[in-house]
Formats: structure tokens, C-alpha cells, sequence
């Protein structure tokens, strides 16, 4: 069964608005019962009743499994919802247009490198030599340009990535195979 993105992201923020007015309503964290990976800790008390709702989204998420790929992270997950606020202010993104052609190329990670590569290496030079000169170092020393840019460049690449893994989980399971 395939859910379109639109109807995940009506439910995961449904779902988060659920979570947020229960806690404010009821003042505990919700999802400290209703996370199948956290609500299991009440093991060590017995006694709680509220055992059982972790067990039932647990089985449910588990039925849900056989049908939807990843259900928990793909409709539910209110972590989801607040990181999806957060990429649409993010500076570089790819989208499609409608000169699109769906060759897939933007999926490609190795394209995708090779797009922040030329979109980002003036703007690393750019900021680092402003950090380099604002610390008077002096520009053309090598050793603090590499550590520097290598810094950058992994901290924007490991963003994009996981950008990219967020938006689009089923492709990167298809590469793992």
C-alpha cells in the first residue's frame, strides 16, 4: 500500500497536535507511553496499567508494517513533523520543476555531491577566508584552510544527506540491497 506524502504529513501533524494538546491538557509526556521503542520501560513497574498502550500501538505498528513500509516513521512520527518544519527554511534544496523529466539524477547521491560541490565551493572560500582574516590567520596556510573546508564541506554533506535520506527513505533502501 502506497500513502501519498500529502495524506503522511496531514496525519503525522494531526497526530503531533493530538500529542501536543494531550500533554498540555493532561501535563505528561505522552509519548514517553505511546512510542513502542520508549514505552516499555515500565517493565520495572508491573503494576501500571498504562502498559498496555505502548503494546497495542506496538501490534498495530507491527499489522501496519506488513502493509506500508515504515509506518511508524512515515504517518506517525511527530519527530518527523517538526523536522519537516525545519527543512522547508533550508537554504539549498532540490526540487522539481516543471522542466523536470524524472531522469532521477537528483536522487542520485553522487549527484547530489557533485550539485553542493559547485553550488557551495564559492561560499566556503568566501566564509573561509573571512573566518581566517577575522582571526589573522594568514589565508594561503594550508594545514588551517584543509581543516577548515574538510569541516565545512562534511557538515553540509552530512546535512544534505540526511535531508535527502528523510524525504526519500525507500530509495536508500533500495540501494542497500
Amino acid at each position: 500500500m502506497n500513502i501519498s506524502t500529502k495524506i503522511a504529513n496531514i496525519i503525522r501533524w494531526c497526530f503531533l497536535g493530538v500529542l501536543f494538546l494531550l500533554a498540555i491538557i493532561w501535563n505528561i509526556a505522552l509519548l514517553q507511553f505511546i512510542n513502542p521503542f520508549l514505552g516499555f520501560n515500565y517493565f520495572r513497574n508491573p503494576l501500571i496499567i498504562i502498559l498496555i498502550i505502548p503494546l497495542i500501538i506496538l501490534i498495530t505498528i507491527s499489522l501496519l508494517s506488513s502493509y506500508i513500509y515504515r509506518p511508524w516513521c512515515r504517518i506517525l512520527c511527530p519527530f518527523g513533523a517538526l523536522v519537516s518544519l525545519t527543512s522547508r527554511f533550508s537554504r539549498y534544496k532540490l526540487r522539481r520543476t516543471e522542466s523536470c523529466t524524472n531522469c532521477g539524477s537528483c536522487e542520485n547521491i553522487s549527484e547530489v555531491i557533485k550539485y553542493i560541490q559547485d553550488v557551495v565551493a564559492e561560499e566556503i572560500t568566501e566564509h573561509f577566508r573571512h573566518v581566517m582574516q577575522s582571526k589573522d590567520y594568514n589565508v594561503n596556510d594550508v594545514p588551517s584552510a584543509r581543516k577548515h573546508i574538510n569541516a565545512y564541506l562534511h557538515l553540509t554533506l552530512y546535512s544534505h544527506h540526511l535531508y535527502h535520506f528523510i524525504r526519500n527513505p525507500v530509495l536508500h533502501e533500495k540501494d542497500e540491497h
